[in-house]
């Protein structure tokens, strides 16, 4: 047995038994696939994926080998020519096989991995387990914000219905968060959990101030990894936390501090755009009416733009004629407004995003519009409480 072991030992290509110490191995088998055909890995990253292997169909079959940086990291495979793609969240040390026995060329295109069948990574079949989490969770918020939208439709303002939602929401992330990131929580302890502090998840749960404490329940592992790295980022823009301030030129050339304009207002929103941005024209005109309205009472607004084009952001700065400053670096996803508040790269779904500071520098509240918004500058201006506890 064991001259056995040594000859099939010696028969395994040397870089793939290396790659199953330090890296990861992919081998897999599906129906359907074509021989010559590529299949080909692409490390998902905020900025920019990046193709990282790729290997050639033979009789239906593939051998993929690397090492995942600063893991756990994820990936899509996809298939040279049938416009299918597997998602994978996976780490080193992982030896993994992918099989299906169904054609996966009937299959729809799209994402398949739940129609393949996945063996081998323990971090892949966390992240699958977390995903179904992560799902209730966005339902349970997609509730709240369907409540808003009935709320404005039917009702119309009323400060105790809005404001019973919005705490709704935050019992919402306080309970998630606390579930999977509690420094007690041994179940949960699975890396795949980082995915969970990407640059989308982040600005979908609207930077809550349950997302801050997080950091410091992670292991020294957790935070030198690539999510752990990408959250100490995002980790100071959170709700309660204290607004990073800039200091850009106006369409004139004159620099307007965050600081000043923030330490002279009650509240101070600025809105982070972009001249091609959808729904730009009616938020900046839902923010000309909080304007006009709470202004005189210490509402301040300032416009910081991610363009690059000097003329066109200058030109729709013109034609908007709007009473509050707007800035800009005009350096688009290399500027601040992306590499300090991450506001600056077109996303899904890329709007106008509205943030609420209080007059000591604090975050109030990240992505409002619509009815919430009135809601917090209700709240923070005209609330007589809050001026009260805000004054202490």
């Amino acid at each position: 047995m064991r001259k056995i072991l040594i000859i099939f030992c010696l028969c395994l290509p040397i870089k793939l038994l290396a790659q199953q110490k330090t890296g990861y191995t992919i081998e897999g088998n599906l129906a359907g696939l074509s021989d010559g055909e590529k299949v080909i890995m692409t490390l998902i990253t905020e900025c920019k994926d990046t193709k990282a292997d790729s290997a050639i169909v033979k009789n239906g079959k593939f051998i993929l080998a690397g090492t995942v940086p600063d893991g756990p990291r994820f990936y899509y495979m996809s298939f040279e020519k049938n416009g299918k793609t597997i998602r994978l969240m996976i780490n080193n040390g992982e030896g993994i096989n992918i099989r299906s026995s169904s054609d996966i060329t009937r299959m729809k295109p799209g994402f398949i991995e739940e129609l393949v069948d996945v063996s081998g990574s323990p971090t892949n079949l966390s992240w699958t387990i977390l995903a179904t989490v992560d799902q209730s969770y966005r339902n349970s918020l997609r509730s709240v914000y369907d409540g808003l939208r009935k709320i404005k439709d039917s009702v119309g303002f009323d400060p105790s219905l809005v404001g019973l939602l919005i705490g709704q929401k935050d019992y919402i992330n306080k309970a998630f968060f606390h579930e999977i990131y509690s420094k007690d929580n041994g179940p949960w302890r699975t890396k795949a959990r980082l995915m969970m502090l990407d640059d989308s998840f982040f600005p979908w749960a609207h930077h809550p101030a349950a997302f801050s404490n997080i950091y410091d329940n992670l292991d020294n592992e957790e935070k030198n990894s690539y999510y752990g790295k990408l959250f100490s980022s995002l980790n100071d823009l959170c709700a309660s936390k204290p607004f990073p301030p800039f200091s850009l030129p106006d369409p004139n050339g004159k620099l307007i501090s965050s600081a000043d304009v923030i330490g002279k207002s009650k509240v101070t929103l600025i809105q982070f755009w972009h001249t091609d941005i959808s729904g730009l024209k009616q938020s900046q005109e839902e923010l000309k009416i909080a304007y006009q309205k709470y202004h005189d009472k210490g509402l301040s607004i300032v416009g910081v733009s991610s363009d690059t084009d000097t003329l066109e952001w200058r030109i729709r700065v013109q034609a908007a004629k709007f009473p509050w400053p707007n800035v800009s670096d005009l350096k688009g996803k290399d500027g601040v407004a992306e590499t300090v508040y991450h506001e600056g790269r077109p996303r899904f779904g890329w709007h106008p995003v509205n943030v609420l500071i209080d007059t000591n520098s604090k975050i109030i509240a990240w992505d409002v519009d619509g009815i919430e918004l009135q809601w917090y500058l209700w709240k923070y201006i005209e609330d007589k409480n809050e001026a009260k506890r805000s004054s202490k």
